[in-house]
């Protein structure tokens, strides 16, 4: 399990875990994650990667997501599938302070989620 805490005196404390699964589900997820407590800055740009993430939202069971051209937040109810987008897109980090996911090996979501990349 890899432990990431990153914060400064006085500030909030972010803190990220990462686990790797035993086979044999390690050949289709590359690890659980989870965050929790938000950053000091309250936007932040996620860039497409290419590989499929299952995300939930455990503080809400919302995600808002910014990148249209009116600048307002879309409104996605419920877990998310997401990395395999055209363009980078915003997120309110206050609104996704408790996260968990799950980060699939290249071709490892079909298998479990069923749907394509892009879908």
């Amino acid at each position: 399990m890899a432990r990431w805490n990153h914060g400064r005196p006085g500030s909030v404390t972010m803190n990220y875990l990462s686990y790797t699964p035993p086979p044999p589900l390690d050949e289709l997820i590359e690890n659980f994650w989870c965050l929790s407590d938000a950053p000091a800055h309250r936007r932040e740009e996620i860039v497409p990667s290419g590989t499929l993430e299952l995300v939930l939202n455990l503080q809400e069971d919302a995600f808002h997501i910014y990148g249209g051209t009116s600048g307002a937040a879309t409104r996605f109810g419920g877990a998310i599938v997401s990395g395999a987008y055209p363009r980078p897109f915003v997120i309110d980090t206050r609104a996704h302070a408790s996260i968990v996911g799950v980060h699939f090996r290249p071709g490892g979501a079909l298998p479990l989620i069923g749907a394509p990349p892009g879908a």
